[in-house]
């Protein structure tokens, strides 16, 4: 009862996948082995909760099935039924009979990645409950949160922020969280849970944060509706480094040639911004000790055209710093 065929099925995998309960009590009375896999690793547990054979794969599970056995993909039984919409009911069952929850792939993807990608809400919201491990990362890094924010189904969203010991600020192997990929999608109902949530959007992976990237998504005449999201949340006092990236993107570059000391105290060197965001953004405490030249101090002090070019290029050289450091 234990032979496989030329193609690698023995009787009980072809009773599983035909979802004949009958045949496979037969053939458990008669001794069949539940844990024989094939050349493609798949036991006749996996193989029925591919399927979607509940009565079969309770059958099996009673008969004693190892519920953790692995193809030669990585999938176990829990995780081919969370691919599956066949039968719902499977994964309760695996559980209930103690499933590994947080096996992964050999793509690093794990039942909750699965369930995920596949818009399984019922499959999802069950491994939640079950305390199914959402942080779990792919080998892209990907955690089901950054692909439920990727997909911009908030319902989903939803069951996994609910979830217990949910992480918000992972960051994926390109340095992206969930928060990035809802920002980059527009998704302002998205961005909306996450920030509820309290998902940080000064938070980020080589140089860049989400405050970043809804800058450079949201036109100067036109922000986009995620970018004064942001534009509310940066009240709390943290560094608006999105706005110091604008500008020094965005930088006059000084004159080379020499000017003099009136022309220059007339056209000072201003970042390139809108009447808007000089209200939005007025100049704060810290940058004005960085640059402490108060009108009444130039008066006192005329500026020669030799210091007005150094102040010049120093600015520029500053901003420079600045926009490579941010975009490493």
């Amino acid at each position: 009862m234990s032979f496989i065929t030329q193609i690698g099925f023995s009787p009980l995998m072809f009773a599983a996948r035909k979802g004949g309960t009958e045949v496979v009590s037969l053939l458990l009375e008669a001794g069949a082995n539940t844990n024989l896999q094939n050349k493609n690793g798949e036991s006749a547990l996996t193989i029925a909760a591919r399927e979607g054979r509940t009565e079969v794969v309770a059958l099996l599970v009673k008969a004693g099935a190892n519920t953790d056995l692995q193809n030669k993909d990585g999938y176990s039984a829990l995780m081919m039924a969370a691919s599956s919409w066949s039968e719902t009911k499977v994964v309760p069952l695996l559980v209930k009979a103690g499933a590994a929850l947080d096996l992964q792939n050999k793509e690093g993807d794990s039942a909750v990645i699965i369930a995920t990608v596949r818009y399984h809400l019922p499959v999802l919201k069950e491994l939640a409950r079950a305390g199914a491990d959402l942080n779990l990362q792919n080998q892209e890094g990907l955690t089901a949160l950054m692909i439920s924010s990727r997909s911009g189904r908030t319902d989903l969203t939803k069951i996994l922020l609910s979830g217990r010991n949910i992480s918000l600020d992972i960051l994926s192997v390109t340095g992206w969280s969930a928060l990035f990929f809802a920002v980059d999608n527009g998704d302002v109902a998205t961005t909306k849970l996450l920030l509820k949530a309290r998902a940080d959007p000064f938070l980020g992976g080589h140089g860049l944060t989400a405050m970043d990237i809804a800058s450079a998504n949201a036109p100067a005449t036109d922000p986009a509706p995620t970018h004064s999201l942001f534009r509310t949340r940066s009240a709390e006092g943290r560094r608006h480094r999105a706005m110091h990236w604008l500008l020094s993107k965005h930088m006059k570059k000084p004159s080379k040639q020499k000017v003099s000391p009136a022309k220059s105290s007339q056209e000072p060197l201003e970042p390139l911004q809108s009447a808007e965001s000089s209200q939005e953004h007025p100049q704060s405490a810290e940058s004005s000790l960085e640059h402490p030249q108060s009108a009444e101090s130039s008066q006192e002090h005329p500026q020669s055209a030799e210091s007005s070019h150094e102040l010049a290029e120093s600015q520029e050289s500053a901003a420079t710093r600045l926009s490579q450091s941010l975009l490493k």
